[in-house]
């Protein structure tokens, strides 16, 4: 999956269409939004939902403009005189607009191609070039044909009614379904809305989102496309993407770069819980960031620390390899929480007395230092469980850190500074340093000796 993704803005004027796909997701109006608790992408949806794919060699010189217009007219046909909230006709014919731009945007965007959706959730369609006008016969416009079904406007005017005005507006807007439902699925396992559970990260993202942008632009969207808050939400964030499999939506929300792109186009409120983290995720992280900081002042602590313990990818790079049987890197990004979680654990186990050194050393030497430890790191659980679990690492090598920072302060007289390591991957320990003496007592040692040298000599 490429990243940095394409320019909403310019995706009208892109020409010939991109790369157009398929994705899996879950409708909310399967029931009432307030009392839902959980929904299982297995159910699949409706058939007038299904992502309509075709193949893009066949498109020609389609613009962006004419593949929205004719998948608009598909959509809408399908859903008019269905089943649900968007079967009337006037509804079906927004409903078709939303479903085609942002299925149109989020294939673009993150390059969501067939092999990143449910087979069975999409359907099939074949592209019909215009008819051009002939003696007393209207011009038929391009179209798709899906099995003998034709979703042609009747003439010109009719053609030009799908009003795309606007469609930057909403492409932006459905960028975040993956991410959001990403967090659901990462979070859950499941693809589904939880609203009595306000605390849930896709809880909090969406409201976030909500707060952040939506509240701004709900009315003009709701005005442009002539539907409610309630269904432009099912459209967009869970009609839209439900074709897209799981291991597309996790690989998205755990890639960092995810988090940069949203961020450029303002949306921070979702943007800053990405990339998605398990539990044992954040534990390796912290012990990363300590790992490195103990590393940047090597040569004051007179340690050598492996590699791996200051390098996040590095670690789950081993904890894959270490797994039986291992992991590859692209199947761990595609995994839930509790997945990773359960891949994490023994490396974890293994690394921890490591981590109760890196955190105690670094301690100690801050502390007499006078500089302040991160909260984020003093309060960690990761490193209270390492302090707990092995107490007399810890406070060896916060004994160490201390004993460094002074000999580095040369505040008074101090013994030599033992050479030490952290970490089976570590480099051979330092030499030992020699002891430092404080130079007034140097002197008095020297007058004591020379003294004792002078009274020798006269006796």
């Amino acid at each position: 999956m490429a990243l940095p993704f394409a320019n909403l803005g310019n995706a009208l004027s892109a020409g010939t269409f991109f790369d157009f796909g398929q994705v899996p997701g879950e409708g909310i109006l399967n029931g009432n939004a307030a009392t839902i608790r959980k929904q299982h992408a297995t159910t699949g949806i409706e058939e007038a939902m299904k992502w309509i794919t075709y193949d893009p060699a066949t498109v020609g010189a389609a613009t962006a403009e004419d593949i929205i217009r004719g998948l608009s007219r598909a959509y809408a046909g399908r859903l008019a005189g269905g089943r649900g909230p968007y079967a009337t006709p006037a509804v079906a014919q927004n409903a078709g607009v939303i479903l085609a731009i942002c299925r149109f945007s989020l294939a673009q965007h993150y390059q969501i191609g067939t092999n990143h959706l449910i087979g069975a959730q999409c359907v099939a369609a074949t592209w019909v070039p215009q008819v051009a006008a002939n003696g007393g016969v209207a011009r038929i416009p391009a179209h798709f044909l899906i099995g003998t079904a034709t979703y042609a406007a009747a003439d010109q005017d009719a053609a030009d009614t799908v009003n795309l005005d606007n469609f930057s507006e909403l492409a932006k807007f459905s960028t975040v379904a993956i991410p959001i439902v990403a967090a659901c699925i990462f979070q859950n396992g499941h693809h589904f809305i939880s609203d009595g559970d306000a605390s849930s990260t896709y809880m909090t993202m969406l409201a976030g989102h909500e707060r952040q942008y939506l509240d701004k632009m709900q009315i003009k969207l709701e005005t442009m496309f002539n539907v409610s808050k309630q269904n432009l939400y099912d459209l967009v964030i869970h009609k839209a993407p439900h074709p897209i499999t799981d291991a597309t939506f996790l690989t998205v929300g755990s890639t960092a770069g995810v988090k940069d792109v949203l961020k450029g186009m303002g949306y921070t409120a979702v943007a800053l819980r990405l990339p998605l983290m398990s539990d044992k995720e954040k534990a390796v992280n912290n012990i990363a960031t300590i790992g490195a900081q103990v590393n940047s002042i090597s040569a004051s602590l007179n340690v050598s620390v492996d590699p791996d313990l200051c390098d996040r990818d590095a670690m789950v790079l081993a904890a894959c390899a270490a797994a039986m049987p291992p992991v590859a890197n692209v199947a761990y990004r595609a995994m839930n929480g509790a997945q990773k979680d359960t891949l994490l654990e023994p490396y974890l186990a293994r690394i921890m007395p490591d981590a109760a050194q890196a955190y105690g050393m670094f301690l100690g030497f801050s502390e007499v230092m006078g500089t302040r430890m991160a909260s984020s790191l003093t309060n960690s659980y990761t490193f209270k469980t390492a302090r707990d679990e092995h107490s007399g690492l810890y406070t060896d090598a916060h004994s160490h850190g201390t004993a460094a920072a002074r000999y580095r302060k040369k505040e008074k007289e101090t013994g030599g500074l033992k050479g030490v390591t952290i970490g089976a991957g570590a480099a051979a320990a330092p030499a030992d340093l020699t002891p430092i003496v404080d130079p007034a007592k140097a002197d008095q040692d020297k007058m004591m000796t020379l003294m004792m040298t002078t009274l020798a000599a006269k006796k």
